[in-house]
């Protein structure tokens, strides 16, 4: 046996009896959530309800933020009402019955009613933490915990909780709460998180555009058809492009490539076959351009194919701006070539106006199929050079774009060289009086 003395064996006692009444004060000053107890300042839920530590949608701070921050906050700066929390009052709350939770906590499942009752926080409950929060220093730890409680409470009554979200003063915030809680709706009934999203949006739309990509992600990820389907119902067309932008990107990264295809394939409505079309090209023209501009020359309906080119060219014409033109000379010479070029030579023309114009020259003929085109790369370089401009200005087909051109180009010419403008101006086919215009701006 090992040999300790009397004064050792009477420390370690003491000891023993310190940390033992610790964690008697300990245990009894942090009761659970459920038995009516709140939580201080930066602490968590904890257990099967609650886990506020790395919870959020966009804006909301992650698990890596700095501990503390509620409790460092300067009080003259972030006090209860920086939070910019309308609360409800308690007509606000709804006496729907806690239940039928999910294990991963979407609402309206099926799984688990008795273990839902048993765990889900009541009414007074969410109303108790709530008004907790609203009284905490606004920073990303009481976001956090913000986040936790609406997410608990739209676990039961989703509608409930974005009614509340809606409140929310803050336009960031209150987006990100609106987001999570229609996709956590969506996880388990899309077409119910849709009927909310489209009967509100009118009296919302700022908030519900802003939570428009999370909520039709999810519910492509639940039944990609169906978030498709939906898409076409909105009136907005930005909404609605963004809404199949979402979507495509669910499914591309869900590897769904070929049930896209089928769906894009029997589409009738060559309008919106168009905007998924874009939606598609933003998707594939990153890595894949060649094979992108392949599937687009292969579109049999010209304004589908105009949509997805113009995509493409906006993306590839920027990366590899050469590719991308030459792809463009190739194309079928229909109505819809001449917008596609003037697009190239605008993209290209930002940063190297030069090579646009080259390329531009090298087409044939240079008639008015291009003047679109021409008219682009004169807007885009007559400030940095009007003595080139004026030259592609005066290439112009039509006569009166082509003098309205040189025109709004010898102003700016007289201004930097009167000399060398005036000549030109002078020599040109310009009308006189328009001539006399430009020759009395120089001073």
């Amino acid at each position: 046996m090992l040999g300790f003395s009397r004064l050792e064996i009477l420390l370690m006692v003491l000891m023993v009896s310190v940390i033992g009444a610790s964690v008697l004060i300990f245990g009894s000053s942090h009761r659970p959530f459920a038995d009516g107890a709140g939580l201080g300042a930066g602490e968590d839920f904890e257990g099967d309800n609650f886990s506020a530590s790395g919870r959020g949608g966009p804006g909301v701070a992650g698990s890596g933020a700095a501990p503390g921050t509620n409790a460092e906050a300067d009080p003259d700066r972030f006090n209860e009402k920086s939070m910019a929390i309308a609360l409800p009052g308690r007509e606000g709350f709804t006496n729907s019955a806690a239940g039928e939770l999910e294990e991963e906590g979407a609402p309206g499942s099926a799984a688990g009613k008795q273990a839902a009752a048993a765990k889900s926080p009541t009414l007074g409950d969410i109303e108790s933490e709530l008004n907790r929060i609203a009284a905490l220093p606004w920073g990303p730890e009481t976001e956090k915990q913000l986040q936790a409680v609406l997410a608990q409470w739209a676990a039961t009554d989703p509608a409930a909780a974005l009614a509340y979200a809606l409140k929310l003063e803050g336009l960031r915030a209150g987006t990100a709460a609106v987001g999570n809680i229609l996709a956590q709706w969506a996880r388990s009934d899309p077409a119910a998180a849709f009927k909310w999203f489209n009967s509100n949006f009118a009296d919302n739309p700022q908030v519900l555009k802003g939570a428009a990509g999370e909520l039709f992600a999810k519910m492509a990820e639940v039944n990609p058809v169906l978030a498709m389907d939906n898409a076409w119902q909105l009136l907005d067309p930005g909404l609605r492009g963004a809404a199949v932008h979402a979507v495509v990107s669910q499914m591309m990264a869900a590897g769904q490539k070929d049930q896209l295809l089928q769906y894009f394939n029997a589409m009738s409505d060559t309008s919106a076959q168009g905007v998924l079309a874009r939606a598609m090209v933003d998707q594939w023209a990153t890595y894949y351009p060649e094979m992108t501009a392949e599937w687009i020359a292969g579109l049999r309906d010209p304004s589908v194919r105009n949509a997805a080119a113009m995509a493409l060219i906006a993306k590839w014409g920027g990366d590899n701006p050469a590719r991308a033109a030459a792809w463009i000379s190739d194309l079928p010479r229909d109505g819809n070539w001449s917008d596609e070029v003037s697009r190239m030579v605008k993209v290209w023309s930002r940063d190297a106006p030069d090579e646009a114009a080259s390329w531009l020259l090298s087409l044939s003929p240079p008639a008015a199929q291009l003047d679109p085109a021409v008219r682009q790369l004169v807007h885009t370089v007559m400030n940095a050079n009007p003595e080139g401009a004026m030259v592609w200005a005066n290439a112009i087909s039509a006569t009166d774009q082509r003098h309205r051109l040189m025109q709004d180009v010898g102003y700016i010419w007289m201004r930097r060289d009167p000399v060398q403008a005036a000549n030109y101006i002078m020599s040109s086919d310009m009308p006189d009086w328009m001539k006399q215009r430009l020759l009395r701006r120089r001073r």
